[in-house]
């Protein structure tokens, strides 16, 4: 697709792919969005797609330009792709504490066959995410 980007390993300081949980979005009710994109994000209750592009016109935190996010079938997990002009805007994703948080490493993305060894919830898949 014209002007769409394919994730590309992370040795990009300004480019993650991660499994994160989905929360709650703090002050709306019943809102959820993926950890890290709670902040200044629009509402999404559970989206009919499970893969949203920016063009869903959410809004994000500070500094990350692009996103993407594909949700379990339970809605209680995410494949996040977060794009930033500078590095220092995902900071505070790589330098999360949270132990539900997984950034996949460059040699993770670069080898199909390693997914393989990792567990996802159910819906996800991180062959499927990375192709669109």
């Amino acid at each position: 697709m014209a002007g769409e980007f394919r994730p590309s390993p992370q040795l990009d300081p300004t480019r993650i792919v991660a499994l994160v949980p989905v929360v709650d979005v703090p002050g709306i009710k019943g809102a959820k969005a993926p950890l890290f994109l709670e902040d200044n994000q629009s509402p999404v209750k559970q989206a009919p797609e499970r893969l949203k592009l920016d063009s869903s016109k959410a809004e994000v935190p500070a500094g990350i330009v692009r996103f993407r996010a594909m949700y379990s079938d339970d809605g209680e997990w995410a494949l996040v792709d977060l794009q930033a002009r500078e590095a220092s805007a995902l900071e505070r994703v790589r330098d999360s504490l949270d132990v539900r948080v997984r950034i996949f490493s460059a040699r993770e993305l670069e080898d199909p066959k390693g997914w393989k060894s990792i567990a996802f919830p159910p819906g996800l898949s991180l062959a499927e995410f990375l192709e669109h």
